[in-house]
Formats: structure tokens, sequence, C-alpha cells
């Protein structure tokens, strides 16, 4: 019942891999593949290697993603550490774990799941509709073709699929629910004492050696910033000349071109419901298609509902859950046969059984929307603005282009390079690693302007884009290394540290002896009084409530359940202490509880519960696989 892609190798890899290997063994013979090979994976799943550059296009695709989505609070260092690269390494060994146990189960995702997700797919509709323009254009942006996109789709599906399946049969019990809620809604009262200040004043007298002997012992903490002042050139497409207005011919001419995007193909709300043949032999044929038959007359004769005849009876995994519904299908983007068979019907309605490789196909029209298109001049306006924006980019392209050529030809100077493109030399900084201003301010320039190509070879930077139109190359023009602050600069620093220190280990020391004579037996009453101070008191608190502070509420929730005697527990609230003394607890009341509470509680424990039987799901396929990590070329 579930299903998932195999993972197959293409034939064009296929045929590109006997080439490789017939060529190689033309030129350096057979007896090379006797010898000794060296293993160059950075993990072994079974018999699949993730090799070291497989594993670097990965870590790289996202780490660009973690970039754009963190915007200027991306700190490329932070993703450079051994345990980032350890992360992605165990996502990509769990992925090829459950790409093995979709191979010994035999799951496959049908045709009609990708089809439906493509059409789904937001990057793919305009005005809330599938538009195969922007699914072609995506496709002819990345260089990738229909059947390589949906191959990509595959491997993506075959690693969720099996995961969700498991996920999606976790379950939650009434008493579960009612466990939860006992303790989420429980309410707590307690009673506490601050300890505020130290039994005795501190001394705030500090030697002439204390003060050194800290420096001495602390010295990096009293460190000037490196800082580097820059030279650079920006190249805006905002501040660039725009292009003249188009002629009527230009226009006329893109209309020609992209005419298609501005119109509509016919399209078709659909469903259906699979019926899937378990062997090829005429005696299995003949029975799905009865039941297929059976479910088109229930659904067209009998006046059933569509979607809960699918929910009950299909057998694609990828919709029937969704009760069959493909949503908006064009021509083109789904299997010829199912195609030929949906847009032969003339209008809404339920189809003859229709046989594909899947299985058999019971198909619902819902509703149908006609082809239409806009003419010239309905689109004029809009023609003439993105011609300017083409050609402006077009413009941006090309300049680009050269400035990195002659950054690249020219690698010690800006000169060069701002005098062939017209542009200005400016200067920025001091600026550290940590902060800049202005243009600066990114994270991705201070990166560039520390990177060991300008600190240390002194050359000019890579590019760096901003954004899609915007350019920056920098160079060096002063580095002020980090340095010890003089003892003189940072004494009364030091001073306020020691201090502070003093104060905290008095108070501490002091907490701990009131603690301790509260656990004698003393009331907190008496050591109030004592103290100046008031005994403040929290009834009926819930975990999440507001007052008084969040480490009061956590430590009450912390502590066991009064037995007779009051629980004690001494606190810390910063620069004071609490002694806290819980005196009773009151289980929440499940009966009392909204209904839309309960739903809410039992969702949240399914998703926990679902989370759970996933993971345990991947250290099962991880246990019964032969794994091995090469730790030396995590790189």
């Amino acid at each position: 019942m579930l299903q998932s892609i195999r993972n197959k190798a293409s034939g064009w890899f296929a045929l590109v891999l006997i080439s490789l290997v017939l060529f190689t063994m033309l030129f350096f013979g057979v007896g090379d593949y006797l010898t000794t090979q060296t293993d160059t994976y950075v993990a072994k799943v079974g018999d699949e290697e993730i090799s070291q550059n497989t594993f670097r296009q990965r870590f790289e695709e996202w780490r660009q993603n973690m970039r754009q989505q963190m915007g200027e609070s991306y700190n490329a260092e932070m993703f450079q550490q051994p345990a980032f690269k350890r992360q992605m390494l165990d996502q990509m060994v769990n992925e090829a774990a459950i790409r093995q146990a979709n191979e010994r189960l035999d799951l496959v995702v049908p045709v009609s799941r990708l089809r439906a997700e493509i059409m789904s797919a937001p990057v793919f509709q305009i005005n809330g509709r599938f538009d195969e323009q922007a699914y072609r254009n995506f496709l002819d942006a990345r260089g990738q073709t229909p059947a390589g996109f949906d191959r990509q789709l595959s491997d993506s599906f075959s690693v969720q699929l099996l995961p969700a399946a498991v996920q999606s049969s976790a379950l939650v019990t009434d008493q579960e629910v009612d466990a939860y809620l006992r303790l989420s809604e429980q309410l707590r009262d307690f009673s506490f004492v601050r300890v505020g200040s130290p039994a005795d004043a501190v001394d705030d007298e500090i030697s002439q050696d204390e003060l050194q002997s800290y420096y001495d012992a602390n010295s990096a903490e009293f460190m000037t910033p490196e800082s580097v002042t820059v030279e650079y050139v920006e190249l805006d497409a905002a501040t660039m000349p725009s292009v003249g207005e188009p002629s009527e011919g230009d226009l006329r001419d893109r209309y020609e071109t992209e005419k298609n995007r501005f119109g509509t193909v016919e399209r078709r709300l659909v469903s259906h419901i699979l019926v899937k043949t378990q062997g090829d032999d005429a005696e299995a044929q003949k029975a799905a298609l009865d039941k297929a038959n059976a479910l088109a007359a229930r659904a067209r004769e009998e006046g059933a509902d569509f979607s809960a005849l699918a929910k009950e009876a299909s057998d694609d995994l990828g919709t029937k859950e969704l009760g069959g519904d493909l949503g908006w299908v064009e021509r083109g983007l789904t299997d010829p046969v199912f195609e030929d068979a949906l847009f032969a019907m003339e209008d809404a309605g339920i189809s003859d059984p229709v046989r594909s490789d899947e299985g058999y196909h019971v198909i619902q029209v819902r509703e149908i929307t006609p082809a239409s298109q806009k003419s010239f001049e309905e689109v004029r306006e809009e023609l003439a603005t993105e011609y300017t924006q083409s050609e402006n980019e077009r413009l941006y392209a090309e300049r680009s282009g050269e400035l990195i050529d002659l950054i690249y030809k020219e690698p010690g100077s800006l000169a060069p390079a701002a005098e062939a493109l017209g542009l200005e030399i400016r200067t920025a900084g001091p600026f550290t690693r940590e902060s800049g201003e202005g243009l600066f301010a990114n994270p991705a320039l201070r990166e560039a302007a520390f990177s060991d190509m300008v600190l240390v070879e002194g050359n000019i930077s890579d590019p760096v884009e901003l954004d899609e139109s915007h350019m920056v190359a920098l160079r060096l023009t002063d580095h002020a290394k980090s340095e010890p602050r003089p003892l003189a600069d940072v004494s009364e620093d030091i001073r306020t540290r020691i201090v502070a220190k003093r104060r905290a280990e008095a108070l501490k020391a002091h907490a701990d002896a009131l603690f301790a004579r509260v656990q004698g037996g003393e009331t907190l009453t008496a050591l109030a009084t004592e103290l100046g101070v008031e005994v403040e008191t929290a009834d009926a608190t819930g975990r999440m409530a507001a007052t008084p502070e969040r480490a009061l509420v956590d430590a009450a929730f912390s502590m066991q359940r009064p037995v007779n005697v009051p629980t004690l527990q001494l606190v810390e609230l910063g620069n004071a202490y609490a002694i806290v003394e819980l005196r009773s607890v009151k289980d929440g009341d499940p009966a009392t509880v909204e209904a839309a509470r309960k739903d809410q509680v039992r969702s949240e424990l399914e998703q926990s519960y679902a989370s759970a039987e996933a993971q345990a799901l991947i250290a099962s396929l991880r246990a019964r696989s032969e794994i091995t990590i090469a730790e030396d070329r995590l790189q």
C-alpha cells in the first residue's frame, strides 16, 4: 500500500558510464583494474557510496539556502563547523538507507503523484492556477527536461514517503490526552523569599598585583578587535543608465515569441481512482477491470460521492487521502494514455476505466476551463516594461562579466576595472569581522574582506553579489591585527569584574547558609523577618504563568510533589537567589477542558509520536545497514 520511487539509473547515465569504462580499458588496459583502488567516499551505506563531490555539492546547496534565509545574520564560519557537516552527512546516510528499504519493499510512487505535486506547486502558478509557461521557464532556466525534473522529484519523494507513512500511523488515545491535560493544566501553590545581597559588605579594595594577575590570566578578553580598511568598486543596476524605449517591431516580435504566455490552454479539474493490477495474467487484469467498472458505476449511476470512493478504494497513495484530487490538469503533463481519455471527455462527469501501466483509472472531470488568448494591444504595456527590464538585465550581465574578467586579469589593482567601466573607487573602514557600517554592514562583504584571498594574498576579492543586480569587488588597503589592550586602559573594567565576582561568591555563600537553616526547620517567615523582606506567594500558578518570573515558575514545576511537608529548593535569579517552598500540587481536570483544547493536545501528541516513530524507523534502517563513515574525508 505504501509506495515510493525506485532508485534506478537512467539510460543515458548507463551509456556514459559504459563509454568511460571502455575508454579507460583501451588506453590503460585491464591490468589497471586488478590493482588496489583507493576509496574516496565520505560514507558508504551497504553498496551505495556517497562521494566527496556529492557531499560537497549537497552541503554547498544547503549552505546557500541558509544564506538566503538568514540574510545579514548569516555567519559563514558557523556553517564550516564539523558538527554541521556531520549533520548533513547523517541526513544523506538516512536517505540512502530509506532508498534501499524502498528497493527491498518494491515501493513505487505513481506518475499521478508527480503530476499532482507539479500542478499544485506555487512556483508554477500564476493567479492561483498552474501555468505551463512558468513550468517550462523554470526548467529552461535550470537546464532541465521534464523527465529529468520528474526524476528529481522522485528522488525527493523516495526518501519522504516511507517515513511519512509511518508517521501517519501515530495514534493517541483518550487516556493519553487526559494524562497530558492533568499535567499541562496542573496548578501549584508555592512561597518564596528573595536573597538579594550578601550578609556583609564586599571589600572593594583591589591591589595592583590582583589587577595584574587577573589581566595575565584573562588577556584574551581584553584584545582590540582585528580590523581592515578596503577600497572597492560597486556595480549596481539601479544606478546604471536605462536603455531606450523599445520599437513597435521589437514589441510585436516579443509578443509572437511569447504568445503562449498570454493565453491559457484548456484545463480540467480532475480527480481519479487507481485500481492497480496485481499481476500480468488475464485473470488479474479482469479482476482489476471489474473492480474499476464497479467503482465507476457507483459514482456515475448510483450517485456515490467520488471523493469518498477514492479514499475507500484508490491504490494511489499520493492522492488517496485527498479524495483522488489531481487539481487542474493541462495537456502534456500526464501519462499520454490517461491524458487522451481525460481530454476526450466532452463534459464534466465520470469516465469508463482507462488502462495505463499503473492499472485502471476511473477519471472524474469536475470542471473545464476553455483556452483563451490576449491580444497584442492588451499586453503591449506589459511587454514594454518587460523589454526594458530584460534589456537592463542584459546590460548589467554584460558589465558584470566584464568586471569579473578585468579583475581576474589584474587581480592586484581595481584601477583598470574602474577605468574601463567608469566606476568610482571608494574606501570603507576600518571595520571588524563582526560589524561594519553602510554597505559593509552586510556579512558577505565582511567575509570577503577577511578572506585569505584578500587578507593574506593581497588580491582583489571575488565579486560579491549582494543581490541579482548588485555586485561589489574589494581590495585591502590597511590591516590592524588584534592586540592586547594596555592594562592601564582596562584596569577599571578588571576592578569591576573582581568586585562583582567577590559579591557573587559572598551572595552564594549567604544564600546557601540561609537555605540550610530552612532545611533544618526554620520558617520562611522567620527568615524574611531577619532579612527585612516579605514572604511572596504564588497560588494556583500554571506552567505558563507570566508571574512571578520564569525561573521561579520553572523551578516550582521541577520540584517533587510535597508529601506531608513542603518541598524546598534554592533558585538562582541572575544577581539574586530565592528560597522556594512548594506547598501543594493540584492536577488538571480533563472534564473541565474545552473540546478545542483537547483537539489541540491530541494534534500535538500525534505530531510528537509521529516524529518519534519516524526517528525510530530511521534508527532501525540504519541498524540493519552496513554503514561506514570516513571522518577524515569529511572536508
